[in-house]
């Protein structure tokens, strides 16, 4: 077994600037691994190397490193075996590192529901999930999908979106009700993946920062809440980008709120007269 100094030397060695990317669990697995030698490290790095993984995936996979190249290479030939194509198997690369058996099962499970190879490799967390989970949730989720969007067939989304099942049933069943009490009608995985209240915050962010809320008197606050929930019914996806992003758009932002409430007063001057 490798001591804690002649791992790290052995991965900033390998991994050169790489190895900030190497996290202090996929050390500790290693480290603990009564199997893991410098040899046995050096013959799965140079495996994931020759299939053509860069330093930074391997570095950010590292607990692959304590498998051996036997065990890589088994789970590489039955992922080919499956039909992924080379480069789907090295994009996800933590597959390697699964149970054969379950990865087994479970890939076989997914294509029978009718998911795509390339889906199943691109979601590698659906291969991870307890089977019967997943198919308590493909049985479910179309008719939470219909329900929200009036759609005829929820199956379609699932099976273009497999993210949706990676969502708990309580997360996606709130978001149902949210998404549904404002008519927002999106089917996109990353928004409905997210809670109603991380969407509650993004609101209250932008009603600070496009529509002053808080310089507001009550009347016109009452007026700001309505036109930010229309806002966010033109583009939902809003609530699933990240302050980072909101705030670099934040100009844009603002042009775009304005421009709907020109129209809007526009609108009201051709009623009046």
């Amino acid at each position: 077994m490798i001591n804690s100094k002649n791992l790290e030397k052995l991965l900033r060695k390998l991994l050169k600037k790489e190895f900030k990317r190497v996290s202090y669990f996929a050390k500790y697995f290693i480290e603990n691994n009564p199997s893991a030698k410098s040899s046995l490290i050096l013959g799965s790095y140079h495996f994931l190397k020759r299939k053509g993984a860069l330093n930074k995936d391997i570095a950010k996979n590292a607990s692959l490193l304590r498998m051996g190249r036997i065990f890589l290479e088994a789970n590489y030939r039955l992922l080919r075996k499956k039909g992924l194509e080379k480069e789907d198997v090295i994009t996800n690369i933590n597959l390697l590192g699964r149970d054969p058996e379950k990865l087994n099962y479970n890939f076989n499970n997914l294509r029978k529901k009718g998911f795509s190879k390339v889906k199943i490799a691109s979601r590698s967390g659906l291969i991870e999930r307890n089977r019967e989970t997943i198919n308590r949730r493909f049985k479910k989720y179309p008719g939470l999908m219909e329900k929200l969007s009036d759609i005829e067939d929820g199956k379609k989304v699932i099976l273009k979106q497999p993210q949706l099942l990676e969502i708990s049933e309580d997360t996606l069943e709130a978001n149902i009700m949210y998404l549904s009490h404002f008519k927002i009608k999106t089917l996109n995985g990353i928004l409905l993946g997210t809670t109603p209240q991380n969407k509650r915050k993004k609101i209250a962010y932008l009603l600070r920062e496009l529509f002053d809320y808080r310089n507001l008197n009550e009347e016109k606050k009452k007026e700001a809440i309505k036109q930010a929930y229309a806002f966010v019914r033109e583009s939902p996806t809003l609530l699933a980008e990240s302050y980072k992003v909101l705030d670099k758009r934040m100009s844009k932002l603002r042009r775009e709120v304005k421009v709907i409430a020109d129209l809007e007063y526009t609108v009201d001057l051709e009623i009046l007269n």
